[in-house]
């Protein structure tokens, strides 16, 4: 893939706030970052004029903050030979950080594992090998993308996106501390609806709390339902906010 900027809705909620660019500071107040993702497509890259105009439709809607989402790919989900993709360069990152701070925008860096006909939740590997290899391809990679955060002044940085399956490794403890030691920003990990936020060990090291909800909502025309569903969603994450 090469790349673009394009704009899809984030279903991202995350608990708690950023903050200026600091290590570790304590938000001010309580703010609510509405925004959108921002992927890659092909023939368009980040810097042009087509991708500023994406981001200054995204501010034009309302958006405050853009989730930028440069991707690691893997063969399979027991693969452990993970690496960068091909959808976003470093100075194509750069400049997506770049243009969306000269719009206004805050931004997050979210990478995202792609796994082609399947998805990040189902990586797993094999042995005790396998797995090594496979936090040390992915440190490698984050660290690389965390540096540019960093250098570029992004207010938070994604550790992780919906990898469920790794969740309760060990090495996730030595994985954000080496990235904590690059990133003075915030820090979060993006975890898979309520069940996926509840299951992960490691909220105590990070600043933030983040979920990609999917929750099923019903029929179109049974708002009642809907708005059960979400209650529901919302009491669940606000006991795990008051936890940590």
């Amino acid at each position: 893939m090469r790349s673009i900027a394009s704009l899809v809705f984030a279903a991202a909620l995350v608990v708690g706030a950023l903050s200026s660019f600091s290590a570790r500071s304590e938000p001010a107040s309580e703010q609510q970052f509405d925004g959108f993702n921002v992927i890659a497509v092909p023939h368009r890259p980040f810097g042009s004029k087509s991708a500023k105009l994406a981001l200054m439709n995204a501010k034009e809607l309302g958006a405050r903050t853009v989730a930028i989402v440069p991707f690691l790919w893997q063969s399979d989900p027991a693969n452990p030979n993970l690496a960068r993709g091909t959808d976003m360069s470093d100075d194509e990152l750069r400049a997506a950080i770049r243009d969306a701070h000269a719009f206004g925008l805050t931004v997050l860096v979210k990478p995202h594992v792609w796994i082609p006909k399947s998805w990040a939740g189902t990586i797993g590997m094999t042995s005790e090998q396998a797995w090594q290899d496979w936090f040390t391809n992915y440190q490698r990679e984050l660290e690389r993308i965390a540096r540019i955060a960093k250098e570029e002044r992004a207010e938070a940085f994604a550790i992780g996106t919906e990898l469920d399956g790794t969740t309760q490794r060990a090495e996730w403890n030595a994985l954000i501390d080496a990235v904590r030691k690059l990133y003075p920003g915030r820090l979060l990990y993006v975890a898979h609806n309520v069940e996926g936020v509840e299951k992960v060990p490691f909220w105590a090291q990070l600043d933030l709390i983040g979920v990609s909800l999917y929750p099923p909502l019903g029929a179109d025309n049974d708002r009642d339902y809907r708005l059960r569903a979400m209650r529901a969603v919302a009491d669940r994450l606000d006991a795990l906010a008051a936890q940590t």
